[in-house]
């Protein structure tokens, strides 16, 4: 062929494409807007059907003339009279499906689907469902469709699953999120033995009973995010699969019970936006050594000490940032988190910081103290920084005496973007000014540096002779000396 030739059949291909995804879609395709979607409007090759506006009133023509090439059906924004009905038999003769989805189509009734619909579908791997106000599941629906990999049904309105479902052994996600559950039995996912990802999230699930997972052994990821959560019951089982938990916007309270304490391989564990006030060390003990990140965010933790973090002696990040934890005066803190990278503790009431918290933590990259009440941090604590860490001190009454002069100095050399600089709080000639922006020049002499605005105390003999700030450094020397000639002429 010329090239003419092979132009003129490019351009007349381009419009037979162009004009037959205007009917149906290929594949991914947005929904296109489907009249009287059939087979014999589309192109041979078009194997996807994809139509938003149904308007078939029976589903003979489906069975009649959907072609047994079909590997995708995806019907939304659907008011047909035989969704609206309830009318599935067309299913049943499409033995090449792949995958089934049913979108936004009002209040979906799924009464009528026989099983036997399934039987012949032996090809069928995903089914979404969702968004289709769907209040309750026949019993044993899904049966037959022994190649199903992923099921979603989330987004509608069920409020029970007793006995939907059968033995979906092929499984490997189950998504019912976003609908009306209460309780979900022991036994009900008894089938799901390959099951791999399990999504609960936005229901009204008021108690879980961990009894569920003895069937799901290969069981990776539970998100149960978003529910009345108050606590677990039943038997806590060994489970050697289990990565991802997430338990966040619940009503968990503090528990002596050891939950979690035969979970292995814990990877993630979210617990933020519940109502914890103490660390739940029970929960966890020494099973945890997986565990790389830790999210105890948004609860009313007052004191955090180091027993607890030392059972994750792997985590990479740790949140612990909306809660009410006033100080850190424990230096054993994070000693055991060598390999922690990632540390939020913003919008705490955190006055003092031990000198000596990240001496142990040569891995910290990002540091987030925002949002509390430390007037000044002392430089020693900087210094344990190894690296040059960002460090968020937004949201803080700094000081910015001359003592403040390492504090700006660090963070001009760190990695700390300069939007996260704090602003002065006193004295008040630099209040809501940037520490970078402060002249400090006063405070550049080593005389000076020995001069900072912070109490110095000279012990002696056990006693103890407290010196105010504002004190010139030789006034100090003076009380050190004749405290002590005190001492020898008394003795």
């Amino acid at each position: 062929m010329t090239m003419s030739q092979y132009f003129i059949l490019a351009i007349l291909t381009f419009l037979v494409l162009k004009m037959c995804s205007h009917t149906c879609g290929l594949y991914w395709h947005v929904y296109d807007e489907c009249e009287n979607p059939t087979p014999s409007n589309c192109c041979p090759l078009y194997h996807t059907l994809v139509c938003s506006k149904l308007m078939s009133n029976s589903s003979d023509q489906f069975e009649k003339e959907l072609s047994h090439k079909l590997t995708d059906l995806i019907i939304a924004n659907s008011n047909s009279t035989f969704i609206q009905n309830g009318d599935w038999r067309f299913l049943a003769g499409l033995s090449n499906l792949r995958e089934l989805s049913f979108i936004n189509n009002g209040k979906l009734l799924l009464d009528n689907i026989n099983s036997t619909y399934f039987r012949n579908l032996t090809k069928l791997k995903n089914i979404y469902i969702y968004h289709n106000n769907i209040e309750t599941l026949p019993t044993r629906i899904f049966q037959g469709v022994m190649s199903l990999e992923n099921l979603y049904l989330s987004n509608n309105g069920i409020v029970d699953i007793g006995n939907v479902f059968p033995n979906l052994t092929s499984v490997e996600s189950l998504n019912l999120s976003h609908n009306r559950l209460v309780v979900v039995k022991d036994d009900t996912l008894r089938g799901f033995s390959w099951l791999k990802t399990l999504n609960l999230s936005n229901n009204k699930i008021s108690m879980f009973s961990l009894n569920i997972l003895q069937y799901l052994q290969n069981l990776e990821s539970l998100d149960l995010d978003d529910n009345e959560l108050v606590f677990f019951t039943g038997t806590y089982v060994y489970h050697a699969s289990l990565k991802y938990l997430r338990l966040a916007n619940n009503y968990l309270v503090n528990s002596n019970s050891a939950y979690f304490y035969r979970f292995t391989s814990l990877r993630a564990v979210i617990l933020g936006h519940n109502n914890i006030s103490n660390l739940p060390i029970n929960w966890f003990n020494n099973n945890s050594s997986s565990v790389v990140s830790l999210g105890l965010n948004n609860n009313s933790i007052e004191n955090i000490s180091s027993p607890f973090f030392s059972y994750f002696p792997n985590v990479e990040e740790i949140n612990l940032s909306g809660n009410l934890i006033k100080n850190l005066a424990d230096p054993d803190l994070f000693n055991q988190n060598i390999k922690l990278s990632g540390l939020s503790l913003e919008y705490n009431k955190i006055e003092s910081i031990n000198r000596n918290l990240f001496s142990n933590n040569p891995n910290l990259g990002f540091l987030d103290l925002a949002g509390n009440q430390i007037e000044f941090l002392d430089v020693d604590t900087l210094n344990n920084l190894h690296g040059y860490t960002t460090l968020n001190l937004l949201d803080n009454p700094i000081k910015c005496d001359c003592y403040a002069i390492h504090l700006r100095d660090y963070l001009l050399m760190s990695y700390t973007d300069e939007i996260l600089y704090p602003s002065c709080a006193t004295p008040n000639e630099y209040n809501n000014q940037k520490i970078s922006s402060v002249n400090l020049n006063r405070c550049e002499t080593d005389h000076e540096k020995t001069t900072l605005a912070h109490i110095v105390s000279v012990t002696v003999s056990g006693g103890t002779t407290v010196v105010d700030h504002d004190i010139n450094g030789l006034v100090i020397v003076f009380v050190y000396l004749l405290s002590h000639c005190f001492y020898f002429q008394y003795f």
